[in-house]
């Protein structure tokens, strides 16, 4: 995990249980986004800009539909929504 950054979570430090580098770009400096996954949310993060945009896992169960996830309308919506949270 060479992007890892850990997080404060009820007074401790906590890093991402599962961490990927994605081909979607931060349309603010141009860096691949991360897509970090921790015990209760997914994100979708640029740690140069320090901006995130994070579903909790209950959201996320929304694209979990017959035995399989649905990887390209999660990657879709995150990033959606990270593109608005700078607005």
């Amino acid at each position: 995990m060479a992007g890892a950054r850990p997080r404060r979570r009820g007074g401790r430090a906590a890093l991402p249980v599962a961490e990927v580098v994605t081909a979607y770009r931060c349309p603010r400096c141009g860096r691949p986004l991360e897509l970090a996954e921790w015990k209760h949310e997914v994100c979708l993060a640029c740690w140069a800009c320090l901006r995130a945009a994070c579903f909790t896992t209950f959201r996320a169960w929304r694209y979990f539909v017959r035995g399989e996830l649905r990887w390209r309308q999660l990657m879709e919506d995150l990033y959606r929504a990270y593109c608005l949270e700078g607005t």
